[in-house]
C-alpha cells in the first residue's frame, strides 16, 4: 500500500525575488533596500479642507467650478483612507519610464500607462498628459505679475495673492499634490497649477505626482499621500478581494486657524469672515461671488 504523501502549499518565490518575513511581501534586493528607508517614514492620510471653511469662504461653490473646468472634478474631494503596508508595498516597487509606471500591489504586478494611472486618481481622459506642451504658454513674471501686481519674483508668498479662490488654491495644492514641510514659498508648479485653473486648461500633472512620491522617501520623513495609493488601489478593484488596514492616526484638517496664523483671514466684530492682505487696509469680506475666479473674467 503505498504511503499517502502531504504536500504544503507554499508562495511561489521569483529566483531575483526575497519574501519579506513581516509582510510577507515578495521584492527584489533593490526594493528591499528602499522599503527598510520607507518603514522608518510617518504614514498619514492625505490632508483635506475643513468643510464648515470651504463653506463659509464660498470655496465649496467656486472650488467645484475651478476643478471641473480644468478636468480634476473626479480628483480633487480625496476621502479615502491611508493603508500603511499597501503604501509601503507601492512605494517601494514603484517605478516610472517613458509610458507609464510599473508597481506591486498584494504582492501582484501591475503595469499603468501614463493614462491609466491619471484616470485611476481621477483626472478626467481629456487632461493633457504632456504637460510642457499644455502649459507652453505659461510666463512666471508676467502671470506673477497678474495674480499680485508685483513685479519682484525674489519672495513669492501667498499672502502676496489678491484673489481669495487662487489663494485658497495654493494650499489646496499643497496639501494635496505636493505635501511638505513649507507652505510660506510659491514653487513654480504651484504657478503652473494656478495658471492652468485661471485659464481653464485641462492638464493632468500626473508626470509630477510619481517623481514627487518616489522623490519623498527619505529616513523618517512624514507621507502624507497615502490616500491617494488608496484610490488608485480601489480604482483598480484591488480593495473587492483583498482586507486592508487602515492608518488609525487621525487625518489632518487644513482650518481657519492656519490661514488666520498666517494672516490670510481674519473675523470681523460680528464674525464674519474677512480676507486680509497684510499691513494693507483693504479687506474683503467671504463669501464674494464678486471675486469668484471666473466671474473676474465677466
Amino acid at each position: 500500500m503505498e504511503e499517502e504523501q502531504l504536500h504544503t502549499l507554499v508562495t511561489f518565490i521569483p529566483a531575483d525575488r526575497i519574501l519579506e518575513p513581516h509582510d510577507n511581501l515578495l521584492l527584489t534586493h533593490e526594493e528591499l533596500g528602499r522599503l527598510y528607508t520607507i518603514r522608518t517614514c510617518g504614514f498619514k492620510h492625505t490632508t483635506v479642507f475643513d468643510e464648515q471653511l470651504l463653506d463659509q469662504s464660498g470655496m465649496s461653490t467656486d472650488f467645484p467650478t475651478v476643478f471641473y473646468a480644468i478636468g480634476w472634478g473626479g480628483f480633487w474631494q480625496v476621502p479615502e483612507f491611508g493603508v500603511k503596508v499597501l503604501s509601503q508595498e507601492f512605494l517601494a516597487t514603484l517605478k516610472s519610464n517613458d509610458t507609464g509606471v510599473t508597481f506591486r500591489m498584494f504582492n501582484k504586478d501591475y503595469s499603468l500607462t501614463w493614462s491609466e494611472l491619471s484616470t485611476c486618481l481621477g483626472f478626467h481622459q481629456d487632461c493633457e498628459l504632456d504637460i510642457d506642451q499644455a502649459l507652453q504658454n505659461f510666463d512666471l513674471a508676467k502671470f506673477w505679475k497678474l495674480i499680485t501686481c508685483s513685479n519682484s519674483l525674489s519672495v513669492r508668498r501667498p499672502v502676496q495673492i489678491h484673489n481669495p479662490t487662487l489663494r485658497f488654491m495654493y494650499f489646496w495644492i499643497l496639501v494635496t499634490l505636493f505635501p511638505g514641510p513649507s507652505m510660506d514659498y510659491i514653487g513654480y508648479k504651484e504657478l503652473q497649477i494656478l495658471y492652468a485653473m485661471v485659464n481653464k486648461i485641462k492638464f493632468s500633472p500626473i508626470k509630477w505626482l510619481v517623481p514627487f512620491w518616489i522623490s519623498s522617501i527619505a529616513p523618517s520623513m512624514p507621507l502624507c499621500f497615502t490616500s491617494l495609493i488608496t484610490r488608485i488601489a480601489e480604482s483598480m478593484g484591488l480593495l473587492e478581494t483583498n482586507e486592508v488596514e487602515y492608518i488609525q492616526d487621525d487625518r489632518s484638517i487644513l482650518g481657519e486657524q492656519m490661514f488666520r496664523s498666517a494672516n490670510l483671514i481674519k473675523r470681523d466684530p460680528k464674525n464674519g469672515l474677512k480676507m486680509i492682505y497684510g499691513n494693507h487696509p483693504i479687506e474683503v469680506s467671504l463669501p464674494n461671488e464678486d471675486l469668484w475666479l471666473y466671474m473676474l473674467h465677466h
